[in-house]
């Protein structure tokens, strides 16, 4: 209400982020997101055979329907190339937004890409400051704002950029934070989603108050003073772990280099 108080319940959407689901996993989480009442799911792929991944998304439309919102996040996963191939062939899926299907760095490529598709491009997670949006928005490189709250410099600059994507006309969706997105998303005129990551916002609620929770694919903020984040002691005294040296320890094994530039 402080921020402006736009509205009081926020739509959010069921995140699937685990990219190594077996096709029964994946089948079984978008099944319990549907029956809790969420009207889009956002599915992980990217990985390095763009076929598997295509297989993945007529799954996963198949299983959610014709009715439930479907969008995909490629997390940086493709070249330009690529990604024109694929929004080509995925476009017949219907889906929502293509989230950060190339490198964030790459403007001048997502603005091609924007061009090349009738699929949304959501981008942002992976840019930090209102400059950095300034320039995304002004090339028309991005059509979904993602800025997220603890990247982009905080509440204050969220609304910044908030602001300015809805002098463009676009949409602004948080990545993750839902504890602290949803306030924010509220307040704002062009709010559209809070992403609610079952996996981690359920667990992580056990170390709140009273932690908001989504009923039918909505959240409603909390009225408590500010973030209406009040801190459980006993449960992160009960839940306190000291992890294992060799789970502190790095991996120093190489991976394959990815996107294909093909």
């Amino acid at each position: 209400k402080l921020l402006g108080g736009h509205r009081d319940t926020v739509p959010a959407y069921g995140s699937s982020i685990n990219r190594n689901y077996t096709w029964e996993e994946l089948v079984k989480e978008a099944t319990g997101y549907v029956k809790s009442g969420f009207k889009m799911i956002k599915m992980k792929i990217g990985g390095r055979d763009p076929n598997e991944d295509l297989e993945r998304i007529k799954l996963m439309r198949e299983t959610i329907g014709p009715n439930i919102d479907l969008a995909v996040d490629v997390n940086n996963g493709w070249s330009l190339t690529t990604a024109i191939r694929m929004a080509q062939k995925i476009e017949r899926y219907n889906i929502y937004w293509l989230e950060e299907p190339i490198l964030a760095d790459e403007m001048d490529n997502l603005a091609k890409l924007a061009d090349e598709t009738s699929i949304p491009i959501a981008v942002g997670e992976n840019h930090y400051t209102k400059w950095e949006f300034k320039e995304l928005i002004e090339r028309e490189a991005v059509e979904i704002v993602q800025a997220d709250i603890g990247k982009c410099g905080g509440v204050t600059e969220f609304i910044k950029i908030a602001a300015m994507a809805d002098a463009y006309g676009l949409p602004v969706c948080p990545h993750g934070s839902a504890y602290i997105s949803v306030p924010v998303v509220a307040a704002v005129p062009n709010g559209l989603f809070s992403e609610y990551i079952q996996g981690i916002h359920d667990p992580m609620g056990q170390v709140f108050i009273d932690p908001i929770k989504a009923r039918n694919g909505k959240v409603i903020p909390s009225s408590k003073p500010g973030f209406g984040l009040e801190l459980n002691e006993e449960a992160i005294d009960r839940l306190k772990v000291k992890p294992s040296p060799e789970k502190l320890r790095r991996s120093t094994k190489k991976g394959w280099r990815w996107p294909p530039y093909l």
